[in-house]
């Protein structure tokens, strides 16, 4: 066998080394397994030319690529025109790809340069003549060695795969021939085999998956939906450990490419391992390093579909199950949130969020998607310069090289706590473990108005016990998150609606901060007791309230959360099930059932509860219950029996019924009596407007929930606007109810600019539904109109 080579090198081959573009601006490659240069040449104007074949890992796809490139060092200028070979044999490439890079400094020009090309000595003839199959190395050397290399690369491949590839290859080399014209060859070339060394494994793999794959799309056949409704896993029967997720965020795509490993114990013998997956490409699923079939099964749209793979093993036993997937790009993709740059505070850089909860973590990755099942989390995401990765877990390390960055969360947590961050964000430390993260447009408003995070924290490990998941980390995330926090482990997403300006926001903070105990240590065991975890959370969080700010604010809070627990009572209707604190949620999207009755219902139980039994005793049994990992209903009713003994639970009344709180707040009737002294003054235009303004947020929030209840016409709304400032204020909390009032009467700048630019800056859910809500009923074509220009912000 012999290969002629015919090269023009008129460089200094000292100056380069082996590999090219492991990493160049906006596009990477995830493995390069063969870089073979067929044509280099340095003209007189100092630019360079490389021809190239290039067999490579990108995205997740093998392909083979014909690559040119032209580099300018005097203009600084690179560009690149790819080819991409396509054959049955490299399914789902894409079309050829050109590029130009311009503006390259010397330091990025250097680095290129510095990853260029194999050298042809101790590279690319090394390739050959160390190959198993040289004639040559076979007469120089031992059978010993050559043993010794065909155990190491020729047994990846059998002489028929060979034959198959080389095949292809002449064939397409005939139709290109000016693609490779200096490489010639008279019998297997090693250079190309070398370089398809994978893609016979790959092939072996693609035609072991089209068998694997032979019962895609089947019906749900099994149901193990006791432990939780929302999930179609065989949560009965296995429990996942730990899940490690390796992804590669490719933006221009908005797509996430991955690998995910579960390991996993079995809780009963098993015949096959059910997993829930939503809107999710399954490339290939292997259990302990081997290849197995699986379906994809459906049967009820909201909950996604069941990947079932076909695995036998007995009780009490512990597998490592691997599957390479990627997510798909829909209109309706929920648990991932792709932002261009416009909708960032930055406007330079795109911008990508999680929304786990409740069971969007399957549309990210396959998973026990039930907070039944807790893991430990491991991290390895790759993202493209100049951009961050936050991850819900503490980094261990950071590849500045590859911008990977790696995570790891000890704590065993559900899958709905999974998150993460990717954008151009800075940090802020404010002590030794708070840490405000932003973009850096909004990171110095943001950190002054956390600066008292550490008295909230230990605030908060006075009433329960010591923080134990080491960093805290607030997120402020680009105004079209829709919630006001979400309870990540170690990254909290806040809502930039919180960053008014004067600290009016901190409760959100607090109620993030308590979830680190209720909800991310304590975790409800499905989404039918969901008010363990808020109605919990929002209770230590008052408490901690009334400590910090007295009595009066905790009031204050309780009387507006009852306000807002009343108004979606109305929405879901009183003998609604999604008005109790026990929802049906079999079959349906739990997320639809979420609303502020699990919150504040939860709370004004567990206070009824506490005026039982007295604040001290039941402080005493707050602190055991949030140190319990799963709760569920009936757990929970057990657990106040044995602690309490024979009280008037009113458990049926409270928590089974529908509908309005079975009992006021104790302080409600005095509260009321007093805002609606203010109601009247301001009715006859006796209030202060001066007093009016130096009340707090949340005592101007309560006085318009009062004002609401009256009969109040555009004259009302003139005064609020010309004497008070009403659609001045800055807290979106009490600008949001006065926009719904104006746009109820038809107040004019209710509905004007000001709504618009309000609706365009709040991506809040709490404050856009109750506006667009009005505007449907009063006036359709500006609710129309307003969606439209904002909707490209707000969440999915």
């Amino acid at each position: 066998m012999q290969i002629n080579f015919d090269y023009t090198f008129k460089y200094n081959w000292e100056l380069v080394v082996k590999g090219f573009f492991v990493k160049y601006p906006h596009k990477e490659f995830d493995f390069i397994k063969f870089n073979q240069v067929i044509d280099f040449k340095i003209n007189p104007d100092q630019t360079m030319f490389i021809k190239r074949l290039v067999y490579s890992k990108k995205f997740l796809m093998w392909s083979l690529t014909m690559e040119e490139i032209v580099l300018n060092s005097q203009n600084k200028i690179m560009d690149m025109k790819t080819h991409l070979v396509k054959g049955r044999f490299f399914p789902g490439l894409m079309a050829d790809e050109q590029l130009s890079f311009r503006s390259i400094n010397e330091n990025t020009l250097y680095k290129v340069f510095k990853e260029l090309i194999l050298c042809r000595n101790n590279c690319l003839m090394q390739v050959v003549n160390q190959h198993p199959c040289s004639e040559e190395r076979q007469n120089n050397h031992s059978q010993r060695d050559v043993n010794q290399q065909k155990t190491s690369v020729w047994s990846y491949l059998n002489n028929e795969m060979c034959q198959y590839f080389m095949q292809k290859i002449i064939n397409y080399a005939e139709k290109h021939p000016i693609l490779i014209k200096r490489l010639k060859f008279t019998s297997l070339s090693l250079v190309l085999l070398g370089g398809l060394l994978y893609a016979g494994t790959y092939y072996k793999k693609s035609q072991q998956l089209l068998k694997s794959r032979s019962n895609l799309e089947q019906p749900i056949l099994h149901n193990h939906q006791a432990i939780d409704v929302s999930s179609l896993s065989n949560l009965d029967q296995i429990r996942t450990q730990n899940t490690k997720i390796t992804l590669d965020v490719n933006f221009v795509q908005q797509q996430l490419f991955g690998i995910v490993e579960l390991t996993i114990t079995t809780i009963q013998q098993i015949q096959e391992i059910l997993l829930d997956i939503k809107q999710l490409n399954i490339i290939s699923v292997r259990v302990n390093n081997e290849v197995k079939r699986f379906d994809i099964r459906t049967g009820i749209e909201a909950l996604g579909q069941q990947l079932a793979i076909r695995y036998s093993e007995e009780i009490n036993k512990q597998f490592v199950v691997s599957i390479e997937f990627s997510t798909k790009k829909t209109d309706d993709q929920v648990g991932l949130n792709w932002l261009n740059p416009q909708q960032t505070f930055g406007g330079k850089h795109p911008f990508l969020f999680s929304q786990c909860e409740p069971i969007y973590a399957r549309s990210i990755f396959p998973c026990q998607d039930s907070p039944s099942v807790k893991s430990t989390f491991e991290y390895i995401i790759k993202v493209p310069l100049p951009l961050k990765a936050y991850a819900a877990g503490l980094l261990e390390r950071h590849d500045e090289q590859t911008n990977t960055f790696y995570f790891k969360q000890p704590k065993a947590i559900p899958a709905y706590l999974f998150a993460i961050a990717i954008g151009d964000l800075g940090e802020t430390k404010i002590n030794n473990r708070n840490f405000v993260v932003a973009e850096p447009a909004i990171l110095a408003r943001a950190s002054k108005e956390f600066e008292d995070m550490e008295k909230y924290l230990s605030a908060i490990e006075n009433y329960l016990h010591p923080y134990e998941w080491g960093d805290f980390k607030a997120v402020v995330l680009p105004k079209s998150f829709p919630f006001g926090g979400m309870e990540n482990p170690n990254l909290t997403f806040l809502s930039p609606s919180v960053v008014v300006g004067d600290k009016s926001g901190i409760s959100t903070v607090i109620h993030e901060m308590v979830h680190s105990w209720s909800g991310n240590s304590l975790t409800c065991q499905n989404w039918e007791c969901f008010w363990l975890n808020e109605g919990l959370t929002v209770f230590i969080e008052r408490e901690v309230i009334r400590r910090l700010y007295g009595e009066d604010e905790y009031k204050l809070k309780a009387v507006e959360g009852n306000n807002t627990l009343k108004q979606y009572v109305n929405i879901f209707g009183l003998n609604h099930s999604f008005s109790s604190l026990t929802p049906d949620v079999k079959n349906t999207n739990p997320d639809d059932c979420f609303s502020s009755i699990p919150y504040e219902k939860g709370f004004q139980y567990l206070t009824y509860l506490q005026s039982l039994v007295g604040q001290e005793k039941f402080q005493n049994f707050v602190r055991k219950v949030v140190r319990i990992p799963t709760l569920n209903q009936n757990e929970f009713k057990e657990l106040l029996i044995k602690e309490f003994g024979d009280i008037d639970l009113m458990w049926d009344q409270w928590v089974v019924q529908p509908g309005y709180a079975p009992k006021e707040l104790p302080f409600e009737q005095e509260f009321k009596n007093k805002m609606e002294n203010y109601v009247n003054q301001f009715l006859n235009e006796d209030l202060d407007p001066q007093e009016f303004e130096n009340w707090n947020a949340s005592l101007k929030a309560n006085f318009l929930d009062l004002l609401q209840e009256k009969d109040y016409d555009l004259k009302t709304i003139r005064l609020l606007d010309e004497d008070y400032q009403i659609f001045k204020q800055r807290n979106p909390e009490i600008l949001h109810k006065a926009f719904v009032m104006g746009i109820k009467v038809g107040y004019p700048l209710a509905i004007g600019h000001e709504l618009t630019e309000f609706l365009q800056n709040n991506g809040r859910m709490k404050f856009i539904k109750p506006i667009y809500r009005a505007l449907v009923e009063k006036n359709k074509v500006v609710a129309e109109t307003n969606f439209n220009i904002s909707k490209s912000g707000y969440h999915k």
